[in-house]
């Protein structure tokens, strides 16, 4: 099982995960609390674990072990971390949802713009 959206991610070579099954970090609901620990326990000592969770958390990934966080955990995270204002431009985000992409409205025309004159789109 590979991962192809993250391959693109500079980190992902260096994780732990990429060395095992992928399937252990998407236990069965049967599986339980002991298939979570042992995903977590590789989680524990991986050199990119605090990246992998960033990604999970920005990315909204619902399901699996992802930075040695379960489904539950993370979900209490989000709802604990502050909503941004502002995008990594520093440009106030415009809207209220979420968008995949990250990028406010300003951000995203200008990415478009500058397709568009590369030909791109």
């Amino acid at each position: 099982m590979t991962f192809p959206l993250l391959n693109t991610e500079p980190w992902v070579d260096q994780a732990l995960c990429a060395q095992v099954d992928a399937e252990m970090f998407f236990p069965e609901p049967c599986g339980g609390v002991k298939a979570v620990r042992q995903a977590k326990r590789v989680c524990g000592s991986c050199p990119v674990r605090e990246q992998c969770l960033e990604y999970a958390l920005a990315h909204g990934e619902r399901f699996g072990v992802w930075g040695g966080a379960s489904e539950r955990e993370r979900r209490q995270m989000k709802r604990e971390r502050p909503r941004r204002t502002h995008c990594d431009k520093g440009h106030a985000l415009e809207y209220t949802g979420r968008r995949p992409d990250g990028r406010c409205a300003q951000c995203s025309r200008e990415w478009n713009r500058a397709r568009r004159r590369d030909g791109v789109a």
